[in-house]
């Protein structure tokens, strides 16, 4: 077992920690894996948790031998990839495991708000040497099987695949959107790079593709070579829209990852180039340095783009979105290069981890490194937890403000988890899972759950020594991936359900009296979508400008953190404020939606598709909508007042 230390360079942060911290470490960590070697290696690339503490992650996987947490299953070809959730307290679920002949690639895995799984990517289908197999839980078991045909044939080609299964790992939809007949060497023109799936089940997809016909003929590319799309299909794999995006690679694609934030739509790309990568081209300007950050509006309009300074090696390579808007972004850098207007500074040469927060304006709040003696990797992943915002990477020896993480010199790396406060960078907590003398394990992805645990992905090499009762084994070639809980055994404890209503104080100033309706809680933290937050249980807001603010209020207990946000118009308009005035409730509701307005209004509820469902009219006061015959998902509410003032509201059916 490696020889490595904790350490913290001011004795009083360790005290001031401790009593916080003590009650949390490794809680149970599971492992999987084939006996062979797989390309780009077996791991955790993708993590994501539920609203009920269930794990689900991605990860490449062999053909021979295959196990995740000690349940065997059936794989197909050199390279396929399993998708698997894992129960809050680490017992296996369910698994499916994707498989082609080759050339098979799935990089991010995403939840709605009902828990439902969405998985995009593509499979070789371009040869007549095997099937494709979406799997079941049972080995001879498949959800479908997609055949193949001979080059020369122009059909069963199609490569590109969106696919939805339920919480309980049942496939819901798949969908190919490249023609029926499509052609082998336009087939190879299509890549997927990236999904994200937004909480009313929308899934924005990231491809490239040729010219063509695609989604049944609801979308023709006419863009000559090949250019990248978002694809947008709804939570019933509905295609929706196609939006080009001005960036073009060459035919070797740089590293990149794609975030959109849910409330704004907006797209960030952020990635990095090398030599051996073609010219990047950002809205007709060709990325310089090593390090890019570009963001597009919804619509694919280019909004702005950042780069690194010249001759610095730096590089992103994770990101992740706030409910407030906030970007993090991390990567690995080196001393003295410039990103963003911040200066990354070590007293070493080797390259380092950095996190770095961005504001929901395109400006950098604050930035943060760590110092290494020997080589560490670039943050693996990032998310947000409360309060807190947490990274995971492999080290060698490596300090990071006041704490430290060593080991003895050429003993490989070992999984690395740092934790640091989202409001300014500082950092909280280092902490390491061990591995054995001259083996390279890495962190790759992490995420967390509603009750306030940690879970880290990644691969290891030889042996991880996740806790005392927990010793994670790859007796094989190549590496095996793992997941590791690190908290609390909390499982069956629930955190609080944040909520709040509002009115209005006087139409002259804006001002808002906020009131909050949810579950007991420890602390309250309101963040008025303005710069401006509170800590009171009940605040009273005066917006400066009128304009629409994302006002939000999270709430904790010992068993986690929950946030609860609406979108408020201020304005100085009576009608708009009495219109701002109507509230629907419970929302997400089971059975009767209870609707609340100062005056008569109309209301219609439709379906995601647009379907009007049910209509009608509501005196003055509280009247109640009966929805106990709709099934489970996202409805938009259109309430309309005697002057014509018209707001939509979101509901969504438990």
């Amino acid at each position: 077992m490696k020889k490595h230390y904790i350490l913290s360079l001011l004795s009083f942060v360790c005290c001031l920690f401790f009593n916080t911290l003590a009650a949390q470490s490794w809680q149970w960590g599971i492992s999987g894996g084939s006996y062979q070697t797989v390309q780009s290696d077996e791991k955790a690339e993708s993590l994501t948790t539920d609203s009920n503490g269930n794990v689900y992650f991605i990860s490449p996987v062999g053909v021979n031998g295959l196990k995740v947490a000690g349940v065997e299953k059936e794989a197909f070809f050199t390279k396929d990839y399993m998708i698997a959730s894992i129960s809050c307290s680490g017992t296996y679920r369910w698994s499916r495991v994707i498989g082609g002949v080759s050339d098979d690639l799935i990089k991010t895995i995403q939840l709605d708000a009902n828990n439902n799984v969405y998985a995009a990517g593509h499979v070789f289908r371009t040869s007549a040497s095997g099937q494709v197999h979406f799997g079941q839980e049972q080995e001879g078991t498949y959800d479908t099987i997609l055949p193949y045909s001979a080059l020369t044939v122009n059909t069963n080609k199609q490569k590109l695949f969106l696919v939805k299964y339920n919480s309980e790992g049942e496939m819901q939809w798949l969908r190919m959107p490249e023609a029926d007949d499509i052609a082998s060497t336009e087939s190879q023109q299509s890549y997927s790079h990236d999904v994200q799936t937004d909480p009313q089940g929308n899934s924005h997809w990231l491809v490239t593709i040729p010219p063509g016909t695609y989604a049944n003929g609801a979308f023709v590319n006419t863009l000559e070579g090949s250019n990248l799309f978002v694809f947008k299909y709804d939570t019933d794999g509905n295609f929706i829209s196609a939006t080009a995006l001005d960036m073009q690679f060459s035919s070797i694609f740089p590293y990149f990852t794609m975030v959109r934030d849910h409330t704004n739509g907006i797209l960030y790309f952020g990635g990095y180039t090398t030599s051996q990568v073609g010219p990047v081209v950002i809205n007709g300007a060709t990325v310089g340095n090593s390090m890019f950050l570009a963001a597009f509006n919804g619509d694919g309009t280019f909004l702005w783009k950042h780069e690194n300074a010249e001759g610095y090696l730096s590089s992103i390579r994770n990101m992740y979105i706030d409910t407030d808007s906030s970007l993090y972004v991390g990567g690995s850098g080196f001393n003295g290069d410039t990103f963003m207007g911040h200066t990354f500074t070590s007293a070493y040469g080797s390259g380092f981890p950095f996190i770095t927060k961005i504001n929901a304006s395109g400006t950098l709040d604050w930035a943060t490194n760590a110092q290494t003696i020997s080589s560490v990797s670039a943050v693996g992943g990032i998310t947000i937890n409360g309060n807190e915002v947490g990274i995971t990477a492999g080290f060698g020896s490596m300090q990071w403000g006041d704490f430290a993480l060593e080991q003895e010199p050429n003993e490989g790396y070992d999984v690395m988890l740092a934790r640091f406060n989202k409001a300014d960078g500082a950092i909280i907590a280092l902490t390491d899972i061990a591995g054995n003398p001259g083996y390279w394990d890495y962190g790759t992805s992490i995420t967390a759950d509603p009750f306030g645990n940690y879970y880290v992905g990644g691969k290891f090499d030889n042996i991880l020594y996740v806790n005392e009762e927990t010793t994670l084994v790859d007796g094989a070639q190549g590496t095996d991936f793992f997941v590791a809980k690190y908290g609390t055994d909390n499982c069956s404890c629930l955190p609080p359900t944040a909520n709040y209503s509002f009115t209005t104080g006087t139409v002259e100033t804006l001002a808002y009296n906020f009131t909050y309706t949810g579950d007991a809680y420890d602390t309250i933290s309101w963040n008025f979508g303005d710069g401006v937050t509170s800590a009171e249980a009940n605040p009273i807001h005066t917006f400066t400008n009128a304009g629409s603010y994302n006002v939000c209020v999270s709430v904790a207990n010992a068993c986690g953190t929950s946030e609860f946000c609406q979108e408020i118009t201020a304005t100085l308009n009576v009608e708009d404020f009495e219109m701002d005035l109507i509230t629907a409730y419970p929302n997400p509701v089971t059975d009767v939606l209870n609707l609340t307005s100062k005056s008569e209004i109309s209301y219609t509820l439709y379906s995601v598709l647009g379907t009007e469902i049910v209509s009608g009219t509501v005196k003055p006061g509280t009247s109640q909508i009966k929805l106990d015959h709709l099934a489970a998902g996202s409805y938009l509410l259109k309430v309309q007042n005697s002057s014509g003032h018209q707001r939509a509201i979101k509901v969504f059916k438990k």
